[in-house]
């Protein structure tokens, strides 16, 4: 069955452990859902270079004594974040996409092309050094170098 897939990139500073951005692209894949998760996966490597960021509200903060971090989060609390607010996100992504066009009677119309109500999706963390260096966790390698990297940073937020 042909649907409306999507990948969605959190972005979080190395050194702070900080998520402080997002971005998301919809796909249109047919196939089996492991199939679409197996390519979404695969895509979620690269297609977030091409993506347009966008950052978390700045009621989306993190206080820690008297000091204030508004528009991020620490990494550790992504996937309860994203549990709770995929909807906006899902929203703001439809934003993004191009209108859908038809022919009717010589007359070209135009309507919005909206995700299924819980669209089938991969969420990736990407990790992003002071160089610029991007570096996406998607495998137990990865996963290994971003431990590696915590230990250094010996992070607050972790």
């Amino acid at each position: 069955m042909r649907e409306s897939v999507v990948n969605v990139w959190i972005f979080i500073d190395q050194e702070s452990n900080l998520a402080y951005n997002w971005s998301a692209r919809a796909y249109n894949m047919t196939g089996s859902d492991e199939e679409k998760l197996a390519l979404l996966k695969k895509l979620s490597a690269t297609d977030f270079i091409s993506c347009e960021r966008i950052s978390f509200p700045k009621n989306v903060k993190i206080v820690n004594g008297t000091d204030e971090l508004e528009g991020c989060l620490p990494a550790n609390s992504i996937n309860s974040f994203f549990d709770h607010n995929q909807d906006i996100i899902f929203t703001e992504l439809e934003n993004f996409l191009p209108p859908i066009f038809s022919l009717d009677n010589s007359e070209v119309k135009s309507k919005p092309q909206n995700l299924p109500q819980n669209p089938l999706y991969v969420l990736t963390q990407v990790y992003e050094d002071k160089k610029g260096n991007q570096r996406p966790i998607l495998s137990k390698k990865d996963v290994q170098w971003l431990e590696m990297v915590m230990q250094q940073n010996n992070s607050f937020f972790k």
